[in-house]
Order: structure tokens, then sequence, then C-alpha cells
């Protein structure tokens, strides 16, 4: 054992001095902040809340002469018509205003409503202002005043929420309908003939608990909860369904053998959506951010720490792969096109710890360089202030099971099988190298190898030999791309049309393995039998 750490040593001093340091850290730093940057591009492009309308300067300044014109003709003529063109037109100057300061809406779910809502209520506000201020003429003044109050507070807390993003203030106003919706159906259950009303009781019921939980926490748009109650929005919704009553049908049910079947065809369908949601309202009760999407398109968006982080893993580990190829690549060849390998030869040390150690130490200086631009990662996290989020738990949802994980553990766990995977290439490499004793060729086999691997499996899965998938050891994949929303390339997903059913991490690592230890054993009976010859 002495011996090999002599040797291992050796290799160290051979190969390594503070200059080739310092280059490999500098390559490392600019290669992850290169990733960063690239993954926040990639973030920022795809993110959920992203511009909808655009509102320009030009049309700001349309409506303010549309609005100054209208008033110089209301005091000219001051007529009911008029009147509600100025009114309208300084409303939707204002909107204007707002949506040009702000530069963006988001488009996504209740901020669409928002901006339809606003919309709506510009067009129906001028026609009570009208009657209040007597422009029109109305029989009941006092209903009037009533109704205004309430649209005008809906309009007040509509552009609180375009201002700020606090959807709880407009979810406070929702609540009164929701339960009033719940009140009716209730009533309404004993005598009705729909067979999915306890579905839509269900509904109002766990809408008013999503309702009251975003009000107490004060949920805005930019809040991962507001992510996760639009997903559960979404699965909830399947329980308004509506069918047919039985006699609507007059025996024609469809491809069902009876009124009973067809029904069950749809509670099937909604007892599915609401599974989903049930493990969604979990992950609030918990309060625990989930860190990758589910199957649904209106899923929760990946976090963009834990994109970059998965990104860093799997383009860091190419980076170090070449870095590892271009220096140490003939890390046997070269010994033997100088003729240096007489000198170890010379002394006691057999041929088969001499190239342990060789092999050892092409596997360690990969792994330092691995864990280093872990460690750049952590820094880089810790300078741009997301750092905190690698320390909390969050949650991986694999479609009814919740689990629950340290993120930087997490990042660490898929470190080790990436790495796994990186060996079996960095083998790869020291056995073509010792088999051929040629720099030049194991270098440019090397790199093929490098550039192959990263596409390999995506061209496997794609094809009619997809099968055999599961027995390709080079699995080398980009998991913040394959953790995605659609159930054809998500790994955690089991549906038929998964692209990716036939991967198994295990397997590959396993395989990886086994191909490791014979192609050692290979080199190291064909090395022991080997002529020097310089």
């Amino acid at each position: 054992m002495k011996k090999f750490f002599e040797l291992l040593k050796t290799e160290y001093i051979k190969n390594m001095n503070l200059k080739k340091f310092i280059i490999i850290l500098f390559i490392l730093i600019l290669s992850s902040l290169t990733v960063f940057k690239l993954s926040e591009k990639m973030y920022n492009s795809f993110r959920n809340y992203r511009s909808s309308w655009r509102i320009s300067e030009n049309d700001v300044d349309h409506y303010k002469l549309n609005y100054e014109k209208t008033k110089m003709d209301f005091q000219e003529d001051t007529n009911y018509e008029t009147y509600l063109k100025m009114i309208r037109e300084e409303k939707f100057l204002k909107l204007y205003e707002v949506m040009y300061q702000k530069g963006y809406l988001d488009p996504d779910s209740k901020m669409s409503e928002v901006y339809n809502d606003i919309i709506e209520l510009n067009n129906q506000l001028p026609e009570y202002e009208a009657i209040i201020n007597g422009y029109k003429e109305t029989s009941d003044i006092e209903t009037t005043k009533k109704e205004y109050d309430k649209l005008k507070e809906k309009y007040d807390v509509a552009y609180n929420v375009l201002e700020t993003k606090n959807i709880y203030k407009l979810e406070q106003l929702n609540l009164k309908d929701y339960q009033e919706q719940l009140d009716k159906l209730k009533q309404e259950k004993e005598n009705s003939k729909d067979r999915l009303i306890d579905y839509k009781i269900y509904y109002y019921e766990q809408k008013i608990k999503l309702t009251n939980y975003l009000i107490d926490n004060k949920i805005t748009t930019d809040d991962w909860q507001y992510a996760l109650s639009t997903n559960i929005d979404f699965y909830l919704s399947t329980c308004l369904m509506t069918i047919p009553t039985e006699e609507e049908m007059n025996g024609d049910y469809y491809g069902a053998n009876s009124y009973d079947d067809y029904v069950k065809s749809y509670t099937t369908k909604i007892d599915k959506q609401l599974k989903k949601a049930k493990i969604l309202f979990q992950t609030l009760d918990i309060n625990t951010r989930p860190i990758i999407k589910t199957s649904d398109p209106s899923s929760v968006f990946m976090s963009y720490d834990m994109k970059i982080g998965f990104n860093n893993i799997y383009y860091m580990g190419i980076v170090i792969l070449v870095i590892t190829c271009i220096l140490l690549g003939g890390i046997v060849a070269h010994e033997h096109k100088t003729g240096s390998i007489r000198l170890l030869l010379a002394n006691p040390f057999k041929r088969r710890k001499i190239l342990l150690s060789k092999f050892v130490y092409l596997i360690l200086n990969a792994l330092i360089m691995y864990l280093l631009s872990l460690l750049i990662f952590i820094i880089i996290m810790l300078i741009t202030g997301n750092i905190e989020s690698l320390l909390s738990p969050q949650l991986i949802i694999n479609e009814n099971t919740i689990i629950q994980t340290n993120y930087l553990l997490f990042i660490i766990k898929n470190m080790a099988i990436h790495f796994v995977f990186m060996s079996l290439i960095l083998t790869t490499i020291f056995f073509i190298s010792t088999l051929f004793l040629n720099v030049s060729l194991t270098v440019g086999v090397a790199t093929s190898i490098i550039i192959i691997s990263s596409f390999i499996p995506m061209v496997m899965l794609n094809t009619k030999f997809s099968k055999i998938f599961s027995y390709i050891p080079i699995t080398f994949l980009n998991y913040a791309k394959y953790m995605s929303d659609n159930p054809k390339y998500n790994l955690l997903q089991t549906e038929e049309y998964n692209i990716y059913s036939n991967l198994n991490i295990n397997t590959s690592i396993i395989t990886s393995i086994i191909l490791i230890i014979i192609m050692l054993l290979v080199i190291n009976i064909i090395y022991k039998k080997r002529d020097v010859k310089n």
C-alpha cells in the first residue's frame, strides 16, 4: 500500500503544479459563471410571469389626446353620450398608464381575469356614474348606488392587484360568491337530478379553503404558493363537469352499457384529478416549495435555483471531462512515448500498481474538479442571494407521492450518479490510452466519446431500439431538461407514452460499474505482457 501511495504521489508531482492548478481553477470559475448566466437567460425566457400585453408610450399619448378632446367636447356640449365617452377615456387612460409603468401584465390565470375585469368595469361604471351625477334618470337611484359601490370596490381592488400583484385582495371579494354558490347547491341537492352535484359542492368547499389560505397568507402572484394554487384550481375545475340526466340521454349512453357506467366514466376522471389536487394541498399545508413540475400543462414551474443547479452538474461534468481528457488523456501513452516508463519499471513497482495508480489519479483528479465546481456553484448562489433555497427542505412531486428532500443533498446525490457515468467515460479513455499507447488517438477518441455521450441517449430514446436503452450505460443526462412538465420527457412519470419509461438509472449504474471492472481487468492483462520498446 505504501508503494502504491508513492506512485500516486509521483503522478501528482508529475502532472500537477501551481500554475496548472490556477489555470484549471480559472476555467472552472469561468465555466460556472457562464452556465449560471446561460441558465438565468433560459429561465427568464420561459418563466411564467412573462409579458402578454405590451403598452407603448404612443398608446398612452393616444388616450391622453382622446381624453383631452372628449373633455373639451363635453364642456361645449353637455350631453349624456359625451359624458360617458369622457369618463371611459379617463378610465382607460388610467389603465394604460399603469400598464405602461409596469411594462407587462402576467397573462396567466387570475391576472388575466383581473385585466378583463378592469376592461369590463371601464365600460360599466360610466353608466352608473352618469345616473348618479344626474345625466340620466332612473326609477331606483338607491339600488343603482349600491350596485355602483359594489362594482367600484371590485374596480379599485382590481387596480390594486394590477399594481401590487396582491391576489389575496381580489380573493376576498370572491369568497362571498363561493359561499353563496355552496349554500345554493346544498339547498338544491335533495331534489337535484345532477349525479355530479356532490363534486360541485366539494369544488366550492375546496375553493373556499384555498381562497382562505391565499387571504390568510397574503399571497401575491410572485409567490410559489400562487403558482401552486393555479394548479389546484385546474384540478378542482373538473368537479364542475356537467352531464345530461338519464331522461335527456333517452337510452343513448355513448358506448356505455348503462347510465351508471356513463356516470362512472366521468367520476373516475374527476377522482383522478382530485387526487392530484389533494397532494398539492398537502404542499401548502407543509408550506414547502416543490422543486419540479408535475405532469400537467398548468403545472408549477421549475425553480430558478434548481434549474441552474442541474445545469451546473451536467455542463460542468462535460467541462471537467474535456479538461481531464486534454491533460491526462495520454497518461499511459505519454510515459511510453517519452520512455519515462523505464524509470518506473527500474524501481520495484509492479506493473499492476503502476497502472492502478495512474487510473486512480485520473479519477481523483476529475472528482476533485467536480467538487470544486460544486463549491464554486455554492459561492455563486451565496453571492447572488440564492443560498437560502439550497439549504431549505423542498418537495419532489412524483405522481401521487410527495418526497421531501434537502435541495443541496439532492444536488450532491445527482452529482454522484453523474460521476459514475463520468468514471465510465474516463475509464474508456484510460483503456484506449493503455491499449494503443497513442496520445493523439486517445485524445481524439476521448473527445468524440464525450460529444457522443451527451446526445446518444436522446437519439436512442427516439428510435425503434429504445427498449434496449435501459442497458446502455452512458446515460449522461441533464436532469433539469428531462424533469419537465411534459410526461413524454419526465423521468419521474410512468405513463406509457413516456419515452424515458425504459430508462433505469440503477441498471445503468450497475452496467457502468461492470464495464469499468472488465476494462480494468483487460488492460491489466494486456499491460503485464506488453514489451517496453523505448
